[in-house]
């Protein structure tokens, strides 16, 4: 009977908190096929690739309008696009399952070319480094196989092989700010997934940890840390001050993963439905968007201007947005302090502040609250009494604001989430 009464519980809050936060994201139109991955350059245009066993109009589509209309660029017909990556000079690759398993478009998607001594094998995920590195994983018949080329696909080199692991494939490669390799590995038998990290581009190979976990997913932030989804499993870290261990942050299964310009971690949930972030570098998880049966639940990807993209893990050819961006350009140009905290973090009704620092604080301070999409929501004036403060947030509508506390010296900063 106790545990009937818990989940009901939890279902409740998950209802309660879908409808106060039901406006994270908004659906895309997009044509009847199911989609496969997303990939979005830096003018802001969506590139999309479809997967559809049922469909013979597969491909990769371009948006240049925010997603309200589409253009069929490659056409593959029955085939389908697994993977899609962008480089930095605006090189489109897309990974198939057709006998020339990457095309490569320079010229924004209106023309392509197969590249060339590649085996017709499943492309899973692809990742680039300056304009003639590339790095592609393909689903092998004996296990995942990563490759390499540094001449933009004239050559090939095998840098990462597993055999007699069938169903096993790399699914993430990442590339960490000190040019480390990680590798996220997913299969379905005992002995197989977990990370690999190569230190010399690929020549040699460390297990990190993980063994017997669906990895899906690898985000490296500026400083190093390392955060890790499972498929089941849920989120973990590797912090760069700690790197021998492996911390557990979250037990929802991860589906997609995303590190936006503010360094908050945005996880996709298939079970919880739903999408969680952290504000504090993966210390808390809370769901900004939660409950929804057709809501995005696999990967994550974001554009410039820091807007999540995600699509529905399902048969159904649903594409979100964000309403919002989930970093603005207003609060983008302040500098973070890390010396003021507040709490309770969710919070419903009133917020506590403390700076944390060996001077004196006190006085009156100029408070400012910030949305998301850089409006100011509340602007007075408070008294600071042993670093302490309180604020009243009752009347703001759900959502996640940035408190900014100035004197005429310093301005603090940090991030707090309305339930």
């Amino acid at each position: 009977m106790k545990h009937k009464i818990l989940l009901l519980l939890f279902a409740v809050l998950l209802v309660t908190l879908n409808s106060e936060a039901q406006d994270f994201w908004e659906e895309l139109p997009f044509p009847d096929i199911n989609i496969g991955c997303v990939a979005i350059n830096t003018q802001g245009e969506i590139f999309v690739g479809t997967l559809d066993a049922n469909s013979d109009s597969n491909g990769v589509y371009r948006s240049s309008d925010i997603g309200q209309s589409w253009k069929k660029i490659l056409s593959l017909g029955t085939f389908g696009v697994i993977s899609l990556e962008i480089n930095d000079g605006g090189t489109i690759y897309a990974g198939t399952n057709a006998i020339d398993a990457v095309f490569k478009s320079s010229d924004n998607g209106e023309t392509w070319s197969a590249l060339p001594n590649l085996a017709p094998l499943n492309v899973m995920c692809i990742n680039t480094q300056g304009n003639d590195t590339v790095w592609i994983s393909q689903f092998a018949d004996q296990g995942a196989l990563l490759l390499q080329t540094t001449n933009n696909g004239e050559t090939w080199d095998t840098v990462f092989a597993t055999y007699n692991h069938v169903s096993e494939s790399v699914r993430d490669i990442e590339i960490a700010p000190d040019d480390c390799i990680y590798i996220g590995l997913v299969g379905y038998f005992a002995g197989q997934g977990g990370i690999y990290k190569s230190a010399d581009q690929g020549a040699t190979w460390q297990y990190v940890g993980l063994q017997d976990y669906q990895v899906k997913n690898i985000e490296i932030n500026q400083a190093g840390d390392i955060f890790i989804g499972a498929r089941d499993m849920g989120t973990y870290a590797i912090y760069h001050d700690k790197p021998d261990e492996i911390k557990f942050l979250n037990g929802s299964s991860s589906e997609g993963m995303v590190i936006n310009s503010a360094g908050y971690i945005y996880v996709n949930s298939d079970w919880p439905s739903g999408t969680l972030c952290s504000y504090n570098n993966g210390e808390s998880f809370s769901w900004v968007s939660t409950g929804s049966l057709n809501g995005p639940s696999g990967l994550l990807v974001k554009d410039q201007q820091d807007y999540l993209y995600s699509i529905y893990s399902s048969s159904l050819p649903y594409i979100y947005r964000t309403k919002e961006p989930t970093y603005t350009g207003l609060i983008n140009h302040i500098t973070f302090q890390a010396d003021m905290s507040l709490y309770p973090n969710p919070v419903t009704n009133q917020l506590t502040g403390k700076l944390m620092l060996q001077s004196n604080c006190e006085g009156r301070y100029r408070l400012s609250i910030v949305s998301m999409s850089g409006q100011v929501v509340m602007e007075e004036e408070i008294p600071v009494v042993s670093g302490i403060f309180i604020i009243p947030v009752t009347s703001l509508p759900a959502g996640v604001y940035v408190v900014n506390l100035s004197n005429n010296t310093e301005i603090y900063q940090a991030r707090f989430v309305k339930l």
